[in-house]
């Protein structure tokens, strides 16, 4: 019956906006990430350059813990930016099936 169709496409639009708005989300999400990555690289070239200036051994030692410390929240960073795109896949792949059943019911 129409009715049924009816429902059936106004649940899989719902849905697909839901979808749309949690990659909008993500998109985001991934572009402040990028920010912030290349806010951590920064700083680790700008450690970097300041051991190679130090003289002092102690200040050469904080510096290079300092610097393993910016590679611990890059390296982070960079498992959550994975953590994200992953995520979109899934999304994307969601938002095809959406469309084929669509497709189908029409």
């Amino acid at each position: 019956t129409s009715n049924y169709i009816q429902n059936r496409l106004r649940k899989i639009s719902e849905k697909f906006e839901r979808i749309e708005k949690q990659l909008n989300k993500i998109k985001f999400k991934v572009s402040a990430g990028k920010v912030n990555l290349k806010k951590i690289e920064g700083e680790l070239e700008q450690v970097r350059e300041e051991e190679k200036i130090a003289k002092n051994v102690l200040v050469q030692y904080r510096l290079t813990n300092k610097y393993h410390r910016l590679c611990k929240r890059r390296d982070k960073k960079l498992e959550e930016q994975n953590n994200l795109f992953e995520r979109q896949d899934k999304l994307f792949q969601r938002r095809d099936e959406l469309i084929e059943k669509t497709k189908e019911l029409k």
